[in-house]
């Protein structure tokens, strides 16, 4: 209900006016956006394959971060500029981090598989910019880009083993198009050369 969100709101802001910032975001993660948020993500997980199940956490994160259950929470972190309350970065992003840290599964289903571990990679960016974008200042989008879960996230999905994996799909397709062009030349040198013998015949008489 909007009053629970709005009490909630005068928690954290009440943590935050006894100088206990740090309190305020522990409590307000584990026991606001937690309960609320990680049943969201396990149904997301479970309306599909494990393979394209990160794409549709992402976009359960984002439905909440924008949804009416942490908006006024969004509008505390901004009610004293001298006292940033990083709620966003510290609780919602920091939850879902930890939620797919704790489903390595998620990422072991992706191995081998580089379309999927692309298609989850962009989700997982794509839901880092449209995040950032709902915070107001400079020093806020900052503290979110450089956050340790968002970066300890990211190196989960091993890049340089999808790019390795990138160049050999090419590479075999390079080869197989090389190889189809051989075959075609040879082919046309053959006709070239069963066409070639029979121009002196006849016409003596």
């Amino acid at each position: 209900a909007a009053g629970d969100e709005a009490g909630a709101a005068r928690v954290v802001l009440g943590f935050a006016d006894a100088d206990a910032s740090a309190e305020a975001t522990h409590w307000l993660r584990s026991e606001w956006v937690a309960p609320r948020l990680v049943p969201q993500l396990k149904g997301a997980v479970a309306r599909g394959t494990e393979r394209d199940a990160l794409p549709r956490i992402c976009a359960e994160v984002l439905v909440f971060a924008r949804g009416g259950a942490f908006r006024p929470l969004r509008a505390a972190a901004l009610a004293d500029p001298q006292r940033p309350l990083h709620l966003l970065a510290d609780s919602v992003w920091a939850e879902a981090c930890a939620f797919l840290k704790g489903t390595p599964h998620l990422f072991g289903s992706l191995a081998g598989t580089p379309a999927a571990l692309h298609a989850a990679h962009t989700a997982t960016v794509a839901l880092q910019a449209k995040l950032e974008a709902l915070l107001q200042t400079p020093a806020e989008r900052h503290y979110f880009r450089c956050h340790p879960a968002g970066a300890d996230l990211m190196r989960r999905f091993n890049l340089p083993i999808y790019f390795q994996l990138r160049v050999q799909e090419i590479a075999k397709q390079l080869e197989a198009a090389l190889a189809r062009s051989d075959a075609a030349a040879d082919t046309a040198e053959d006709g070239d050369g069963d066409g070639g013998g029979g121009g002196d015949g006849g016409g003596g008489t």
